[in-house]
Order: C-alpha cells, then sequence, then structure tokens
C-alpha cells in the first residue's frame, strides 16, 4: 500500500519513526512544509496517510495542531484513504488523539487508526525528564519491536473493512498499540493550556561559550532563532554572532537547544545542569 508519512521532530524520535513506517517512500517534513508554503497534496486511491509526531504536554504540538488546520488532501475519500497518527512520548499520549480526530473531521477527513510508542524522554524545561542515558538503549530496542507491530498494523489498514469501520484502530490482534495513560481527559484538560498559553521565549539564551556555529538556527522549525551581531562579555571580542530568539512564542520542541553542540543553548538557569539528548540513530 502506497503511503505518505508527514513527521515533526525536534530531536529526533519521530523522524527516526516516520522513517522506519515510510519504508522506501521519503518521509515529508512537517517544519519544511511550512517553509515551503506547502500544504496542498494530491493523493491516489487507497493511499494511506500517517503523522508522526511527539507529545507535548499530553497534547499536539502547536506546529503540528496549526498544519492539520491547514493541510489539504485533494482525492481523498473516506473509506478509501486511511488516516492514522503515531505519537511518540516518553509516558502517555492523554487524549491526544481525540484532538487529532476533532481536527480531521472539521477539515472533512476521518482518523483512522491512532498508535504510540515510547521514547527517551528530552523534556527539561520546568522539570528534569530526561531520561537516564543508562536506560536510553533499552527504550529504544523496545521501541523498534513496538515499531514492527505499527507497521502491521498500518498494513491491515489496506483491508477495506477495517479502513471504512468508525471505531478508531488502537491495535491488532487485541494488543493495545495505544497508551493514553489512567486518565487522559484529565492529563490533557490540565496540563496542555500550560503549554498552549505558554511556550515563551524570553527565557531561551545563550552563554560566551557559544562557537557562532549557528546549527540552533538551522534546527529551529519556525525560525525563530536568528544569529544576529550582539555584545558580549569577551576579552577579545566586543561583538560576536549569538541566537536570538526573535518571536514571543516557539513550539518548544527545543531542538536549539538539544542540538547545540557545545550545551551553551539554555532555557532560564535550570537547564545548566542538564543533560540533552538526540536520537542516536539520527545524529
Amino acid at each position: 500500500m502506497k503511503k505518505t508519512i508527514f513527521y515533526f521532530s525536534g530531536t529526533g524520535n519521530s523522524k527516526y519513526l516516520a522513517t522506519r513506517l515510510a519504508g522506501k517512500e521519503s518521509a515529508v517534513s512537517i517544519a519544511e512544509c511550512f517553509s515551503e508554503g506547502s500544504f496542498t497534496f494530491d493523493i491516489a486511491h487507497g493511499q494511506c496517510i500517517g503523522f508522526v509526531f511527539p507529545i507535548y504536554f499530553w497534547g499536539l504540538p502547536s506546529m503540528v495542531a496549526e498544519f492539520l488546520e491547514k493541510i489539504t488532501l485533494n482525492g481523498y475519500e473516506e473509506g478509501s484513504n486511511p488516516i492514522f497518527i503515531v505519537c511518540t512520548c516518553g509516558s502517555s499520549t492523554g487524549i491526544t488523539d481525540k484532538m487529532t480526530a476533532k481536527i480531521l473531521k472539521e477539515r472533512g477527513y476521518r482518523l483512522s487508526a491512532a498508535f504510540s510508542v515510547r521514547m527517551p524522554d528530552n523534556y527539561i524545561l520546568m522539570f528534569d525528564y530526561l531520561t537516564p542515558e543508562k536506560e536510553i538503549d533499552s527504550i529504544l530496542h523496545d521501541a523498534d519491536l513496538r515499531i514492527n507491530d505499527i507497521i502491521e498494523a498500518v498494513n491491515l489498514l489496506e483491508d477495506p473493512t477495517a479502513c471504512s469501520q468508525e471505531k478508531l484502530i488502537t491495535g491488532i490482534n487485541g494488543h493495545s498499540l495505544l497508551h493514553r495513560g489512567t486518565f487522559p481527559h484529565l492529563a490533557t484538560g490540565l496540563l496542555y493550556p500550560i503549554y498552549r498559553n505558554g511556550r515563551k521565549t524570553a527565557p531561551f539564551w545563550a552563554g560566551d561559550e557559544c562557537i557562532s556555529c549557528g546549527i540552533c538556527e538551522k534546527v529551529c522549525p519556525t525560525h525563530t532563532v536568528r544569529m544576529e551581531m550582539t555584545e558580549v562579555n569577551l576579552p577579545a571580542l566586543k561583538q560576536a554572532l549569538r541566537p536570538v530568539w526573535t518571536k514571543g512564542q516557539c513550539t518548544q520542541c527545543l531542538a536549539c537547544l538539544h542540538h547545540c553542540p557545545v550545551r551553551t543553548v539554555q532555557y532560564g538557569k535550570k537547564t545548566i545542569k542538564r543533560g540533552r539528548y538526540i536520537n542516536p540513530k539520527m545524529k
């Protein structure tokens, strides 16, 4: 079955999953779609559409939500073109599948299936949820096994009966492939508004260790980070290229922070002593 996989990723977890799902096809970066202004896509009869993204505060990343609100799938036929999501998360998804289904329904599309994969956690802003390094290999190994099951479940969507059924597909052979958590409505209802109404960029800064490499600017999906000549407190320099966060809010994927080769991009003072993470298979 022909598939088109759209993905959003800050530290590589969702990108890795998307490349596995896409197989021989190329996964499509949601960030690049925004850069190019590409939101309309032609799809063939029977073509499967997938969206892969991380969970932020038990909900949708702001860029993913906006992409779903903008996307147009020319040729889409309900019952012929199954749409699915795969969420990467450190623990659970809350009701992200229901949030996604609602947005898609308003656009005239129906979500057919939803799955989740546990990946190493890398949120280190308000709290230090970074997965200990000694646990990463084990989590990635289990993630690969889970991805294999999801690939099998996605292949089953080719069956018109599975594609057209009203109930959301969340597993195969009685095995659940979506972990919403114990109190999913409560988790999303209480915590997601913190993300939606927050996402402030003011606390981001770069220290004197900055080597002006510009990686933070390159990896920022919202083009919020820009390298500019800035006054610095160095013996040999009065000015140097430093990252500047040019918008009041961003999607808070933390790509700028985790990709910094000298770990000098910070968010307030709490992240100074906290570790960093990039999916080792995407380095």
